[in-house]
């Protein structure tokens, strides 16, 4: 049991989790292309795909939660921030998004690491400064940062009942990453891996998954 009080009902971090609210019979060309691509370079890894027919078999919602989003308050993009983050608490894991491409085998060194994700070097405007992506992100269910980014953003759904900011899973991250020296080291010696991962001019179409 973790220190929030949530169950890690399988005891590895070892799953690839990836969302298609409406199922796989209902994906578009691109998230299946996608999709199949995950499957291909898994590199023995088990990949779930999550809809609304078999989410409560892996991390249940609450009748808040669910109604929240059925009467459009959580919008599909921050209903998946909160799958995300109820799913690495529960059971850690890999988190790719529905539109990531691979071209190669996902390393096995990644899923033996407390986090780890994309990184570049800072261009833009983002909350994360670049240091971590939210729509491919590793964790272990034991890491603490698990636990902090499910209580807050809990909490926040708990008192509120619309969305702040679209951005507010990063901002949780670099709260969790000020406020607990463990978080923000782990963020740092995440290795540099996608240089040009959020420069449009320069970035592959793929994206690069690479361990050290």
């Amino acid at each position: 049991v973790t220190e929030s009080g949530v169950l890690n009902t399988t005891g590895k971090s070892d799953k690839i989790w990836v969302l298609w609210l409406q199922g796989e019979s209902q994906m578009p060309l691109i998230p299946q292309m996608c999709l199949n691509s995950i499957r291909k370079h898994s590199n023995g890894h088990e990949v779930i795909l999550l809809s609304m027919d078999n989410l409560h078999e892996y991390c249940p919602l609450s009748d808040r939660i669910l109604n929240l989003y059925k009467n459009g308050n959580i919008t599909p993009a921050h209903m998946s921030d909160i799958i995300r983050v109820e799913l690495l608490c529960r059971h850690g894991g890999f988190w790719i998004d529905s539109t990531v491409y691979l071209t190669s085998d996902i390393p096995k060194s990644i899923f033996e690491k407390e986090i780890y994700s994309m990184k570049s070097e800072p261009e833009g405007l983002y909350v994360s400064e670049c240091r971590w992506a939210g729509f491919c992100i590793f964790m272990k269910s034991s890491f603490i940062l698990s636990d902090m980014l499910h209580d807050m953003l809990l909490r926040y759904w708990d008192k509120q009942d619309w969305l702040i900011d679209y951005f507010i899973l990063d901002y949780l991250i670099d709260i969790a990453a000020k406020k607990s020296k463990t978080v923000a080291d782990a963020i740092n010696s995440i290795p540099y891996n996608n240089c040009h991962l959020h420069n449009k001019a320069l970035a592959r179409s793929t994206i690069i998954l690479m361990a050290k």
